[in-house]
């Protein structure tokens, strides 16, 4: 059986033996549900629990994977490289947001998701079990007026005139709550590693194992894979043991992927657009030329069901080895080319006949433009902000499946033939 416990705080964890694991607890307040970096206020009322298998879900706080870390450091015998680490990033592009509940009208379809981009926010809005809306506005960390709305009427207002669209959707005791509740902050980049488990009693999960931004659907879905693994780890093997093993090493690698490649579409400045909007420009122009040689950009590929993090990255990677190949065999080709291109000129003076001049700058200049009009192409579609380009892909992936579908009613039509009256 399994029985849920409220208000507990988990207070230390120890193993005392390899297949069992002890948790300290203590009841505790409200304060027991804040965000990482908050002190539960625990009663006097602790006790302990003990069991054979622990499945560390505690999201962000990290309780379990500290303590892990922690045990880790004792451990003198394991080399450095295999001992327990939280690895936690810098947050280089600060985003905060508030949620805001909507219902609604009829007519629109409830199992879609909405969204809108302006120039100071981002509204995206998911469907809830119950049938109603949960928007959620992102928010630039500077942008003041966003964030200290004093009332429902300054909140209406605002809503009317940014998001008019979805303005009529909210009702008014909603638009109080957006009002009076503070902003939240995204949550940083972490992952665990370089494993998963601890000992034979004890498997991370969810939040505790990696943490991303909610840009990409990656944080809840790739939690929803991780039980999956779990679940087929434990049918496949005969022991606890063992079987978080198997989930550490089918898992460890994804866990560290989804963090790393979420991050770097996350960087701002020069970096961000070395690491997120050039690759999303040469992956469309290389795909676009070569489709059965080159990918489709790593946005694309991640919503590809038959595929791992782990499948994506090194696709990727092979992509560039072969980008940097062509550009590689281009600049050496351009430079013998201009170094013949000098020669010809040299001689073409010394001899006063300039004729050789014209087609080979000709052959010079036409691949740098088609690769520059592409460019400007692929430029303007990609944005620099990892929000707008998110809803520039998203944008992109709807048209295709409209043409996919088309396609394949195409073949439907031809069978019934014409309508007749």
């Amino acid at each position: 059986s399994i029985n849920v416990m409220h208000g507990v705080e988990v207070d230390s964890v120890s193993w005392p033996t390899e297949d069992k694991v002890v948790l300290s607890c203590s009841m505790c307040d409200d304060v027991c549900a804040a965000e990482e970096g908050a002190h539960a206020r625990a009663t006097d009322a602790a006790f302990e629990l003990s069991a054979s298998l622990m499945v560390a879900a505690d999201g962000a706080r990290r309780t379990i994977a500290d303590a892990i870390a922690k045990e880790d450091e004792t451990r003198r015998w394991l080399p450095p490289w295999s001992r327990f680490r939280v690895r936690r990033y810098a947050d280089t592009s600060v985003r905060v947001y508030k949620t805001v509940p909507f219902k609604l009208p009829p007519g629109w379809r409830g199992d879609i998701n909405y969204s809108a981009r302006t120039k100071t926010v981002n509204f995206d809005a998911l469907p809830t079990p119950e049938g109603d809306y949960c928007g959620v506005l992102l928010i630039k960390p500077d942008d003041t007026e966003t964030q200290s709305l004093p009332d429902a009427k300054a909140a209406r207002e605002y809503f009317d005139e940014i998001l008019p669209q979805f303005s009529p959707l909210i009702s008014d005791d909603d638009l109080a709550a957006v009002a009076a509740k503070p902003s939240s902050r995204l949550p940083l980049f972490r992952y665990v590693g370089p494993r998963l488990h601890h000992r034979g009693a004890t498997v991370l999960l969810g939040d505790a194992a990696h943490t991303v931004k909610p840009y990409f659907g990656l944080g809840v879905n790739s939690a929803f894979e991780d039980v999956a693994a779990l679940k087929t780890a434990l049918d496949e093997t005969s022991s606890v043991k063992d079987a978080v093993r198997l989930f550490s090493k089918r898992r460890a690698a994804e866990a560290r992927i989804i963090v790393q490649m979420s991050r770097s579409f996350d960087r701002g400045g020069l970096l961000g657009f070395v690491s997120f909007i050039l690759p999303l420009i040469l992956d469309g122009i290389f795909h676009k030329a070569l489709p059965s040689v080159f990918a489709p950009n790593t946005l694309a590929m991640m919503q590809r069901e038959d595929l791992r993090f782990v499948d994506v990255r090194w696709r990727k990677r092979r992509d560039r080895a072969l980008q940097v190949a062509i550009f590689t065999a281009f600049a050496a080709t351009f430079v013998m080319a201009v170094t013949t291109a000098v020669r010809a000129v040299v001689g073409a003076v010394l001899a006063r006949n300039l004729t050789p001049i014209s087609p080979i700058s000709g052959l010079l200049a036409a691949p740098v433009a088609i690769f520059g009009a592409r460019w400007l192409s692929q430029r303007r579609q990609v944005q620099g902000d990892v929000a707008d380009v998110l809803a520039a892909q998203q944008k992109q992936m709807h048209e295709m499946e409209a043409k996919a579908d088309n396609a394949a009613k195409e073949p439907e039509l031809q069978q019934t033939g014409p309508a007749t009256a």
